[in-house]
């Protein structure tokens, strides 16, 4: 989006919005060469009508070209970016197939090593063999929407809104909610993948699973899911989960990958965190 179009934007601002500012990168940073130009309003305080707020504006989201975002803290969005990029330039199958010749590597490495000891007293975490594929298995076609995607959206924001966390309301001039990750350059998955091919992994998600991003808490973003897989395609996806964030299997002493594909099938929401 140019600098341009960013300004008509928010030239639509709802006029009664509670308390909140516009930023850019130039509030940001001290160097005179970063944009004034706005990259996205921000409510001052958490929101304890957030999920009514968030109903609000994505019915008025059509006329406005503003997507609704939950922020957990304030300085998640003090990094401006400079917008969505051509994606055509990511090809997210090739990304997911070498990210799985890496894992088949390590796994190589690690099936050679010597098991490790498990303390006296210390529970191991159950075996878990893994994705059930020998070779590289493609990705699924995904599912059509069973229901609207926004309205679906504004459900999980009002699921989220009920957790107890406090939620700060962000509005962001981008054409897909995939975009707000470029448009506030979200950092907290960088010690696995860049914001770049997450940024195209989600868009492909948008279209093949009715995906859409609400919420991005620190290095943990959540997504609504309009049309979860069918169960026929739920270990391929689990795979590509697992691929972009692996930490949703190894960081959890609850989970295995098979107990987590199956959850897919149902699943309304999905949740990443990179440590």
């Amino acid at each position: 989006m140019t600098e341009r179009s960013f300004t008509d934007a928010f030239a639509r601002l709802p006029v009664d919005l509670p308390a909140g500012r516009l930023v850019s990168a130039a509030d940001c940073y001290s160097s005179d060469k970063h944009s004034d130009v706005p990259a996205l309003w921000v409510s001052d305080e958490p929101l304890e009508d957030a999920a009514a707020w968030w109903r609000r504006l994505e019915a008025q989201r059509a006329e406005t070209g503003l997507f609704p975002m939950f922020l957990m803290f304030y300085e998640d969005i003090w990094y401006p970016g400079e917008g969505p990029l051509d994606d055509s330039a990511f090809d997210v199958t090739a990304y997911f197939r070498e990210e799985w010749e890496r894992y088949l590597r390590n796994k190589a490495e690690w099936d050679a090593a010597p098991p490790l000891e498990i303390p006296e007293g210390v529970e191991p975490w159950p075996d878990d063999p893994g994705p059930p594929f020998d070779t590289w298995p493609g990705l699924p076609a995904g599912s059509t929407p069973a229901r609207d995607v926004g309205e679906h959206a504004a459900a999980m924001a009002a699921e989220l809104a009920r957790d107890g966390q406090p939620r700060r309301l962000a509005l962001v001039p981008v054409e897909r909610s995939a975009d707000v990750l470029l448009t506030i350059s979200f950092g907290g998955c960088n010690n696995h993948v860049d914001v770049e091919h997450l940024w195209a992994v989600i868009r492909s998600w948008e279209g093949r699973f009715g995906a859409r991003l609400i919420a991005i808490d620190g290095g943990t973003v959540q997504l609504s899911v309009a049309a979860p897989p069918r169960p026929g395609e739920a270990n391929r996806l689990a795979l590509e989960h697992f691929l972009a964030c692996p930490d949703n299997i190894y960081q959890d002493q609850s989970v295995i990958f098979a107990t987590y594909a199956d959850r897919l099938v149902t699943a309304p929401r999905w949740s990443f965190w990179w440590d």
